[in-house]
């Protein structure tokens, strides 16, 4: 089986004159879409020389201080076979929809104090892109095992079956990322428009001379920021934790630990007797697979404490997630998975037994759950 690669940070060309607004923007952009990598151009000269040299995942193009609109960069990027994503900041006063000539671009009209907007705005560029590069991948690879699956012949019944499962959980991933991106659409950038006209109300409150209610919307204003910044934050988490490929594994989980506490009240331990960093695709596995059963624990356990363990047995890894929640009856077949829909559980063991692993469920109704698997132990060359 091949293994995943890892995956490099996404690089964002933002072209703006002001220095100081520039490496603003660079610094928020990085902060709120995490794992991206964000250089400045100042001209347009330096731009398409940059643009000519390297490839970039998105453009940032500022047109507010320019004679010019900045839809004419775009234009002349474009004459020169570029088709990156942009997003093109306007000066009040411009017609967004004026040139439709020009896709795959975005517009955003900055408006006074409207600096945050444009952060935010490539931020959730950024996360559709990967949203949609992790799908295509995820394709890719149900495409080749169901490829796999049918070069090993056996029963026709159990390929079928299986087939029916890769099509069941592709589709909850699909239906899983569709809501991602609508929260990311809906729910942030509402969020700002509201925080933006809190800094409006603000400012008329402080020309008017009303400290009181103008103390009382700052107070408002920075909850709705908090909240804002903690929803994307879990956002990103959810799609791919940065800390996974910087700081591995333990740190990742310990963290995941530390959220599932936060939103269910539920005591949380991680033990692990693992004193290396293990190879990027196992880290990346292992993760996956104690992130579908904490969520099974989230939805359904109502557990009041949660214990992960991993240690090496052997020539294999072992990691057991145990609950003392409600429990359930684990004899449900793969059938029973698809006519439910609630596939979790048989899509983590058809994971665990296609690279080589075991899996096993431990459960009886109101005695908790033990989910169980061992996967082969590979470690890491080098640390990186």
């Amino acid at each position: 089986m091949a293994e995943p690669t890892e995956q490099r940070p996404r690089r964002v060309l933002l072209i703006e004159p002001d220095g100081e607004r520039a490496r603003l923007w660079a610094r928020r952009i990085e902060n709120l879409a995490g794992g991206c990598a964000v250089e400045v151009a100042g001209s347009r000269a330096n731009a398409l020389r940059r643009l000519a040299e390297d490839c970039y995942s998105l453009t940032v193009v500022s047109s507010r201080d320019w004679d010019s609109s900045g839809l004419e960069l775009l234009r002349e990027i474009r004459a020169r076979r570029h088709s990156l994503p942009a997003l093109v900041v306007l000066r009040p006063g411009w017609d967004a929809e004026m040139d439709r000539t020009l896709a795959p671009v975005e517009f955003i009209v900055l408006e006074e104090g409207g600096c945050s907007t444009v952060p935010l705005a490539a931020a959730n560029l950024l996360l559709k892109q990967r949203l949609k590069d992790e799908t295509s991948q995820l394709r890719r690879e149900m495409s080749r095992i169901k490829h796999e699956l049918d070069a090993c012949g056996g029963s026709r019944a159990k390929d079928a079956l299986r087939e029916r499962l890769l099509d069941c959980v592709m589709s909850n991933q699909e239906a899983e990322k569709k809501s991602l991106a609508e929260d990311i659409h809906d729910e942030s950038l509402q969020a700002l428009a509201t925080c933006l006209y809190k800094v409006d109300l603000a400012c008329r409150l402080s020309e008017l001379n009303e400290p009181e209610r103008l103390l009382a919307e700052l107070h408002g204003l920075r909850a709705s920021l908090a909240e804002s910044i903690d929803r994307l934050g879990n956002l990103i988490f959810d799609l791919r934790p940065p800390t996974l490929d910087t700081l591995g594994l333990l740190p990742t989980l310990d963290a995941a630990l530390h959220r599932l506490e936060d939103e269910t009240g539920a005591k949380t331990l991680l033990q692990s007797v693992i004193g290396q960093r293990l190879s990027p695709a196992l880290e990346t596995t292992i993760y996956r697979l104690v992130q579908g059963a904490l969520d099974n624990v989230r939805r359904h356990a109502r557990a009041s404490a949660v214990l992960v363990g991993l240690r090496r047995v052997g020539d294999m890894v072992r990691v057991v997630v145990e609950d003392n929640g409600v429990g359930f009856s684990p004899e449900q077949t793969f059938g029973d998975a698809l006519q439910t829909g609630r596939v979790g559980l048989a899509a983590m063991r058809e994971r665990v037994e296609l690279v080589g692993g075991c899996f096993e469920v431990e459960s009886s109704l109101g005695n908790g759950t033990r989910v169980i698997f061992a996967l082969p132990f590979q470690g890491r060359d080098r640390e990186p």
